[in-house]
């Protein structure tokens, strides 16, 4: 009897993937491997840079892109060779910047110059400016700074929600037009870092002053909620510095993907809490210590979360397990990192700040 050779395809093996954690601090980027405990892997030197504003990753360019204030710049770096592509600067004090998901048109802002600047993420070229003005300082208060400051873009790519500091309001851009068509508001004062659902129904912000956030509705504008957090009493005599980081008690707000809990920052008392947001107004669920030991005194300042959100990051040198609510790795943190995965050496997907 004569053989027949199989023509049944081998069996598909699944892809590896590679999830690496990129770290912007001081002049540079540290890359951890988060499939392996957050091992430190290297890092990549980006001379003459340094006080990092924002980063975001292009997944279709293979790139990713950090604001630095050490020459006011846009440093776009390779991730395949490790190398800076371009360097350009454009307005004044660029700050923290998002990317459209198919990763061709950056949006900057610069805190001085009251607007936001759309471009060419593979080029560097101008494309538009968009602006929102600066807003005013407040009387009495310790805030010197203002001007456009945060920037998220919505998962269709279709809006830039856009934030200026001491400015009670979150401005709603047209990425097709480059225009703002809208804007969330008024806060009850100015707005700092601000999250959207999942569903891009409702945004929640920090406003200065709060500890805690507030809610709004997208669609009409209208603020539903302020949501007050509450230190734990135990903790308030173990604290002898009290100067929040970023004088504002709550500098860090995010949505854990997939899911509706909101974690919100304590930066004086060094907490995240969490907040189920299935409900109106969001209901607490759970305060998750980041120092290791009473005497320790961390200030959060920024959350981000991975790509699967079984991670939260916060700014203050900590790994934090989302289901378990719980500090489980210490490496070198800042407010400005994101998940990159790579399959075969090939960027395939990238989170957010």
């Amino acid at each position: 009897m004569t053989a027949v050779a199989s023509c049944a395809s081998p069996p598909a093996w699944p892809k590896v993937v590679e999830r690496r954690l990129y770290v912007a601090n001081k002049s540079g980027l540290t890359i951890f491997d988060i499939g392996a405990g957050h091992k430190k892997l290297r890092r990549i030197e980006l001379p003459e840079t340094g006080n990092f504003k924002g980063v975001c990753v292009s997944v279709s360019l293979g790139r990713l892109y950090v604001t630095s204030y050490a020459k006011d710049e846009v440093v776009c770096v390779d991730l395949a060779t490790e190398r800076i592509v371009w360097r350009k600067s454009y307005g004044v004090y660029g700050d923290s910047p998002a990317i459209t998901p198919d990763g061709r048109t950056l949006y900057v802002p610069f805190r001085h110059d009251g607007e936001w600047w759309a471009v060419d993420a593979l080029s560097g070229d101008t494309m538009a400016r968009i602006k929102t003005g600066r807003g005013q300082p407040y009387e009495n208060d310790p805030i010197k700074d203002f001007g456009p400051h945060n920037t998220v873009c919505s998962r269709d790519g279709r809006r830039m929600y856009l934030s200026a500091m001491t400015v009670p309001y979150v401005f709603v851009a047209d990425t097709a037009s480059h225009r703002v068509v809208s804007k969330i508001g008024p806060f009850t004062r100015g707005v700092r870092p601000f999250a959207l659902s999942d569903d891009e129904t409702l945004l929640f912000a920090n406003v200065d002053g709060l500890l805690g956030f507030e809610v709004a509705d997208v669609r009409t504008g209208r603020v539903l909620h302020r949501v007050e957090a509450r230190t734990p009493a135990e903790r308030e005599p173990q604290v002898l510095d009290r100067a929040p980081h970023h004088h504002t008690p709550s500098h860090g707000v995010a949505v854990r993907p997939g899911t509706s809990e909101v974690w919100v920052s304590d930066d004086v008392y060094g907490y995240l809490y969490v907040y189920d947001a299935s409900v109106m107004p969001p209901r607490h669920v759970a305060d998750v210590p980041l120092f290791g030991k009473p005497a320790d005194q961390p200030k959060p300042a920024w959350i981000t979360f991975g790509i699967d959100g079984r991670y939260a990051y916060p700014s203050c040198d900590a790994v934090v397990d989302a289901d378990a609510k719980r500090v489980v790795a210490r490496i070198d943190t800042s407010e400005r990192l994101v998940e990159v995965q790579f399959e075969g050496g090939r960027v395939v997907r990238a989170g957010r700040r």
